[in-house]
């Protein structure tokens, strides 16, 4: 039924019987920044274990090919600053049972008979042969190599522990949920601006077309298809047909108000309807205050909010065709059309204001 000035109103005692939805609990994820520093940090981490990888390995052939880290041979002691041959020592578990290691392990000789040492795998059984021991500072060098790695990598994941905790806590990357505008690249906010051409006369809107508010008598303004000429309604100046976008809404006063999107083809003359058979998805406080509606078809459906939202961001999907309403002081979503259907049709940000009201799409 409709009220003395044409407006369409709701049968209270109907809605009353309708059941209150259960808002979908919000998903947390790591917000732009926290990915970013997880990336910076594991890709040093790789960076320099790869690094370490390659030292070792150019050590290593360096080592083989008689590097500056090996047993010098006579022929090229001169080759080497200091007393190469003081590095070299002989390792008497290979030396074979004829052969006579000193106990400085600086010489070898032939002995008389073979001795009786204990079996090793290292020993020579039938060559006479000895190894050298390794050379001191490769050990050290190797030994340096393995502790810096070591410290590195305990150092990156104390610095993932802190960041983590720090993040829990809501440090400098706190976390933000799919339907925060936070979570879009960008500032989508500031894409959304009213159009004039399409507010009703009593609504006043700003000159920087981010407000509207009530105004105290009807204004005179050229006719025009595209304004509302009963409802109090005003849409947004940018359309979208594709992708995901998302706004913010302040509510100032103490009158009724609704926001959501509206299909660009959706009527301007007469009592439009509010719900999504007339092309409009919102939520709103509407006929009388503290009575939230999620405007549904074919019944309006009632919300149970436990006080006025100050702010609302509207997160539109297209493609999956999904209308998101969250409370960014509360961290809830307060309702979402799930399965809306815009035929590939344009949708605008949609704007309802009463007396009392005035509506504000923040920057």
């Amino acid at each position: 039924m409709e009220d003395e000035e044409g407006y369409m109103t709701i049968d209270r005692g109907s809605r009353d019987t309708y059941a209150p939805p259960v808002p979908p609990k919000p998903q947390e994820t790591p917000s732009k920044c926290c990915k970013v520093t997880l990336r910076v940090l594991l890709a040093v981490s790789i960076a320099l274990n790869v690094a370490l990888i390659i030292v070792l390995i150019v050590f290593q052939v360096r080592n083989a090919e008689g590097g500056s880290c090996s047993p010098s041979s006579p022929n090229s002691c001169t080759a080497l600053p200091g007393n190469p041959t003081a590095r070299v020592t002989l390792d008497p578990d290979t030396a074979h049972r004829r052969l006579v290691v000193s106990k400085d392990e600086k010489s070898v000789r032939w002995g008389e008979v073979e001795q009786t040492l204990p079996n090793n795998t290292k020993r020579f059984t039938q060559r006479v042969c000895v190894l050298e021991s390794p050379s001191k500072c490769c050990n050290i060098t190797q030994s340096v190599f393995l502790a810096v790695s070591i410290a590195l990598n305990v150092g990156l994941v104390t610095l993932l522990i802190v960041f983590q905790i720090k993040n829990i806590e809501g440090g400098s990357c706190p976390r933000t949920l799919p339907n925060s505008c936070d979570s879009l690249p960008g500032s989508p906010a500031a894409r959304v601006t009213l159009d004039p051409d399409t507010a009703h006369r009593r609504l006043v809107v700003s000159k920087d077309e981010k407000s509207v508010r009530w105004g105290e008598v009807e204004q005179t303004f050229p006719n025009s298809a595209k304004r509302f000429n009963q409802r109090a309604f005003v849409l947004g100046r940018e359309g979208f047909a594709s992708g995901k976008h998302c706004w913010e809404v302040g509510v100032k006063g103490k009158g009724e108000w609704a926001v959501g999107v509206a299909k660009e083809s959706v009527k301007r003359e007469g009592p439009t309807g509010f719900s999504p058979a007339a092309g409009i998805w919102g939520i709103g406080e509407y006929e009388g205050l503290g009575n939230y509606i999620a405007f549904t078809s074919p019944q309006h459906t009632r919300l149970s909010l436990g006080r006025r939202p100050r702010n609302i961001r509207v997160f539109l999907d297209y493609t999956a065709g999904q209308v998101d309403f969250f409370d960014p002081e509360t961290q809830t979503t307060i309702y979402t059309f799930s399965s809306a259907t815009f035929g590939g049709e344009k949708v605008l940000p949609w704007f309802r204001v009463w007396d009392g009201t005035e509506l504000i799409v923040r920057p």
